[in-house]
């Protein structure tokens, strides 16, 4: 009798462990399998490879897209298509934008849109339109459901945010797999500017430096993250030599830029940082001054590869064409045989300092069949006519286009 009762036990105690065990693995298979499905698609989401590969597609569209086309279309629209290369709107290099596209893995048949930073207005289209539940972007409604309307370091509100956003860039890219079968890949991408206007070398802006409106053009290129510009006026401010002038320094040319803007305001005033050391053995410290001349490292940002570093050192007369016309806001209202003065001189000859010129008639150059656009040392005895042209620092708010 003992052991049947004992018998008993172990089945009722199996039975139990039975239903336990059963219980977790229904518990298991409703909560975490589900789960394992979920990760297997977010994987397809946001992975790094893409975001690499959306950030280099996005440096595409920094430098090329007409941003006033883009903005135009979405006052009206919620997203922008800009799959397509052949957009000159978009794209001004085709052949460039096709090879990308291959490189990071879109395919002729993937989708790349643009829409506004915040996202609130497209994810409503996308609840309704049928193109974004069909074909190649058929869980893309799933996709926008896992990314919320605005990144989350993003603070709008924030007054130190130098980020502004300004539109979302959305790519799908169609990957191979190892066993040579495809995958599709989503990803998006915040497109920021900055809070300053951007404004590129050799546009013509004007600026009232206290004395009437004058024109000016951007001597370097400034990002919508900079607060200031760096300009170069349109004409020149007065005429000097530099021949009776301290043997490599050009005293005389100074003072004609400072009394000439020692009162201009709405301009920032240099300090003790803005020294030009020259190669040739002298400095000018612009403290106290409200422009500058212009110097060799201003040219180097402007002609890259054109010039070489020891261009500037020479003692010899020599002269190098400016033929891109890119280049021609450097020569505004210059006649025959004239020109401005740079902050370069040669030590060796006190008469010999770098100018730009337009039209030189030095006799070296008479038969020069290239264009006859220089920037070239001079004999000063020779050219009394030689202006002095400013450069001054502005902030961007004080000027308009």
């Amino acid at each position: 009798m003992k052991l049947l009762d004992k018998k008993g036990f172990i089945l009722v105690e199996t039975l139990i462990v039975t239903v336990f065990v059963a219980t977790l693995f229904l518990l298991v298979y409703q909560n975490i399998v589900p789960y394992i499905g979920e990760y297997e698609t977010l994987t397809t989401y946001d992975d790094v490879d893409s975001v690499y590969a959306s950030n280099l597609y996005k440096q595409l569209l920094v430098r090329a897209m007409d941003t006033d086309y883009v903005d135009t279309h979405l006052l009206t629209n919620t997203y922008l298509d800009i799959t397509d290369c052949t957009n000159s709107n978009i794209y001004q290099n085709v052949s460039y934008c096709q090879k990308l596209k291959q490189m990071i893995g879109v395919s002729e048949n993937d989708t790349i849109l643009l829409t506004a930073y915040d996202i609130s207005k497209f994810r409503e289209e996308v609840k309704t339109n049928e193109f974004f539940d069909s074909g190649k972007l058929s869980n893309f409604r799933s996709y926008v459901n896992t990314i919320s309307n605005k990144d989350s370091f993003y603070d709008e509100t924030n007054p130190n945010q130098f980020l502004i956003g300004k539109y979302r860039l959305f790519l799908t890219r169609t990957v191979v797999n190892a066993d040579k079968s495809t995958s599709l890949r989503y990803v998006n991408l915040g497109i920021y500017d900055g809070k300053y206007k951007r404004y590129t070398m050799g546009e013509k802006v004007e600026f009232n430096p206290g004395n009437g409106i004058q024109t000016f053009y951007v001597l370097k290129n400034s990002s919508s993250y900079e607060e200031t510009v760096t300009l170069i006026l349109s004409n020149n401010i007065g005429t000097e030599t530099i021949f009776n002038d301290t043997p490599g320094k050009p005293d005389s040319v100074l003072t004609i830029l400072k009394s000439n803007t020692d009162q201009w305001t709405n301009v920032t005033p240099l300090t003790s940082r803005n020294t030009y050391v020259s190669k040739n053995g002298y400095t000018i410290s612009y403290e106290g001054y409200r422009s500058r001349l212009l110097e060799p490292s201003d040219l180097y940002t402007i002609l890259g590869q054109m010039v070489e570093e020891n261009f500037f050192d020479t003692t010899n007369l020599f002269s190098l064409p400016l033929e891109e016309e890119n280049l021609s806001y450097l020569f505004d209202n210059l006649t025959d045989n004239t020109g401005y003065w740079m902050a370069n001189m040669v030590t060796e000859n006190n008469e010999m300092a770098w100018t730009i010129q337009k039209n030189l008639l030095a006799p070296a150059f008479i038969n020069n069949t290239k264009p006859d656009i220089f920037v070239d040392p001079n004999t000063t005895v020779k050219n009394a006519s030689i202006g002095v042209r400013p450069v001054i620092v502005v902030e961007k708010s004080k000027l308009s286009r």
